[in-house]
């Protein structure tokens, strides 16, 4: 288990993140990456009331962020379905607006919602900032897993390129809230911005 320093707001504002070069990796690049992948995910769970967490928040200035999610699986001879929850990495991801046509015009649907963030804290807990978000919108990333070593010194590892994903509601705006991450921005910029906004 590695579990790293979170960081607060202030320190990673205004630092965009660079992508992960897929394309020539190395057998220690790839080490490297699913390192950061493992150190995200063991300091999301020693957080303990979080549910995304981006590289950025542990220092580490990659396009890669990971998400809590519940799956329900079918266990065999049971009929009961049983909810799991994992964490899943995005490496490279990106988002568009899903917009909808009604009435011969196109709609762009947001709401607004409470947020919260591990990096914008009050004492212990977290702060929490009325955002507004789109609803639902088109998500694309890459995924990268390893299985059973296949020798000393190398692991195989699938890589899955996922395009246009429909994401609504809840798991939209936490995509997009960790993606903001990766631009150098946080809730406070955001909720600041919109704040401005609504005032002209």
């Amino acid at each position: 288990m590695s579990i790293k320093e979170i960081l607060s707001h202030n320190k990673i504002a205004g630092i965009k993140s660079t992508e992960v070069d897929l394309s020539s990796m190395s057998s220690s690049s790839i080490g490297n990456l699913l390192q950061l992948i493992e150190n995200l995910t063991d300091t999301l769970n020693a957080a303990g009331n979080g549910i995304g967490l981006a590289a950025p928040q542990i220092g580490v200035f990659k396009r890669v962020f990971v998400i809590m999610t519940e799956e329900e699986q079918q266990q065999e001879q049971d009929p009961t379905a049983i909810t799991i929850t994992t964490t899943r990495a995005y490496i490279n991801p990106s988002w568009t607006i899903a917009k909808k046509q009604a009435n011969n015009l196109t709609t762009e649907e947001k709401e607004i919602s409470l947020e919260g963030c591990l990096s914008v804290k009050e004492g212990r807990h977290q702060q929490l900032f009325p955002i507004s978000r789109y609803k639902e919108i088109l998500a694309s990333w890459t995924e990268i897993s390893s299985l059973s070593p296949t020798t000393e010194t190398s692991k195989q590892i699938t890589i899955q390129h996922h395009q246009g994903i429909p994401l609504k509601g809840f798991p939209a705006r936490v995509f997009m809230h960790e993606h903001e991450h990766l631009n150098g921005g946080n809730i406070t910029e955001t909720y600041k911005r919109q704040q401005q906004k609504n005032k002209k």
